[in-house]
């Protein structure tokens, strides 16, 4: 640990050394809004270029140039950025640092069509994909310009200007990318020699969350959309599939989270034996979301009040505490153990039984 920073691990920063010898530093880089999750971990690799993944939200790039002090480097050092997926709190310093730097930008295909624009309805949509397009649109509308000062229109295809490059290869030197959707069409982890930098595809302590099968957003070209077929990027199916190709890897791995890496000083390293604890949480949550549908139909805001305890849908809200279950519920209408009335509530399919 080269600097030790607060109990949830803000302005912390570790060396680490790969079994190869690369050097990648852990970045704990504190958000703007206060959060259960923590500052969000960039990594610095010293490898073929200097490469920064996740430079972290809107309000990280004077933190950032603060805790790389701590290292050998300099913003204007950054040659190369990766971003593992489409979220603020990963992405949201990434204008003015392409700026500052003059670094080349890899992500995933996607991921400038989907930064900061929600999510379209695909057709002939249920319930849930019907309330979380809308729950997405809001969040959109009165979240960024909070985060960003611009609104999500200013924002689309705002990197364009700069040395934007597609993932499409699997190598950039010794760095090795996997695709991994489910979490967001866009995820990505990125190997290095034993180490896996995971974004929010697999985290410590709590279990990310799912997206919903929903469309792309519009202004996605349509040959992007045909090579990315929507069935094979969204929805928690797909993250537990994605979750399966990080375990199958083997524990000879490390994991480098986007959040809590690190909680009062100490480093609690996870394997890819993790993939398959977060993998069961899941398939848990979305059983005992089954189970409540025993007595009668309900709708969407019934099945959060009765799935979670009030104190939790007090602190979170109940929107949010909904949209944190929305994927289980489009999981259970996707494979048929839920149905829908006319009158829009759920009610149980008693023709499949549900197996973890």
């Amino acid at each position: 640990m080269i600097r030790e920073g607060d109990r949830a691990g803000n302005l912390t920063v570790l060396r680490l050394t790969s079994e190869i010898g690369i050097t990648i530093w852990a970045l704990g880089v504190p958000q703007r809004l206060s959060n259960r999750v923590g500052p969000t971990w960039c990594y610095l690799i010293d490898s073929d270029k200097i490469t920064l993944v996740d430079p972290g939200d809107a309000a990280s790039n004077e933190v950032l140039t603060s805790v790389l002090d701590e290292t050998p480097f300099q913003l204007t050092d950054i040659e190369r950025i990766l971003i593992t997926h489409s979220h603020s709190d990963h992405d949201g310093a990434l204008d003015k640092l392409l700026r500052d730097t003059k670094a080349e930008l890899w992500t995933h295909e996607l991921f400038p069509y989907l930064r900061y624009q929600p999510a379209s309805l695909p057709p002939q949509a249920n319930l849930v994909q019907k309330w979380m397009a809308t729950y997405q649109q809001t969040v959109s509308q009165k979240l960024v310009p909070q985060l960003t000062g611009k609104t999500p229109q200013e924002l689309e295809r705002s990197i364009e200007n700069y040395d934007h490059y597609p993932l499409r290869k699997k190598k950039l030197g010794p760095i090795e990318i996997i695709n991994t959707p489910g979490h967001t069409p866009d995820s990505i982890c990125i190997v290095i020699d034993n180490f896996i930098i995971t974004g929010d595809h697999i985290l410590p302590y709590i279990t990310p969350g799912a997206s919903v099968r929903l469309g792309y957003p519009r202004s996605l070209p349509q040959d992007s959309a045909d090579e990315y077929p929507q069935g094979e990027h969204y929805g928690l199916s797909v993250y537990l599939d994605s979750l399966a190709q990080i375990e199958a890897l083997g524990e000879q791995y490390s994991l480098l989270p986007g959040h809590f890496l690190s909680i009062r000083g100490q480093v609690r390293w996870q394997t890819t034996r993790r993939a398959k604890q977060i993998a069961s949480n899941q398939l848990k949550q979305t059983k005992s979301i089954l189970d409540l549908m025993e007595d009668a139909p309900m709708d969407l805001i019934t099945v959060a009040q009765r799935h979670f305890h009030p104190r939790v849908i007090q602190e979170r809200g109940l929107e949010r505490s909904l949209a944190s279950i929305a994927c289980n519920i489009d999981f259970l209408l996707e494979h048929g153990y839920l149905g829908e009335t006319e009158n829009g509530k759920l009610f149980r399919q008693h023709t499949k039984q549900f197996e973890l």
